[in-house]
């Protein structure tokens, strides 16, 4: 938190997947994203959209974190909508230069995107 007050980067996210950090987290960097990275674990087969929809969101608010990092297998469109209502900002990976996968990160409106294969960024002219 002292370098980061030091420096002031413009845009800084700080991004974990250990729960126990988030608390700590919120409170040193409370104007600074705060990125959950949402384990694929934590979403079972047996839930309800509805259900995914307030599991993800509730974690978010217990965290006090604002950007939700998931795999894009995992995002609909209501939760998307859903999240964006709440001000939550949408973050995926993908491991692959999949034209179908960038599609579906365009499609959904997942704000941000990191990735493996830089291929990734030639495939958007022929989006």
């Amino acid at each position: 938190a002292k370098i980061v007050d030091q420096y002031r980067p413009l845009d800084l996210e700080v991004t974990t997947s250990t729960q126990v950090l988030c608390h700590q987290i919120a409170q040193y960097f409370p104007n600074n994203k705060r990125g959950l990275i949402f384990r694929k674990w934590l979403i079972e087969d047996w839930m309800s959209d509805k259900f995914k929809i307030e599991w993800v969101l509730n974690h978010l608010k217990l965290a006090q974190f604002n950007v939700l990092h998931l795999d894009l297998d995992l995002y609909f469109p209501e939760l998307v909508r859903v999240l964006h209502d709440n001000g939550v900002t949408l973050h995926t990976h993908l491991k692959t230069d999949s034209k179908e996968d960038l599609q579906r990160v365009l499609d959904l409106e997942i704000d941000q995107c990191t990735i493996d294969d830089i291929g990734v960024l030639k495939l958007e002219n022929d989006l």
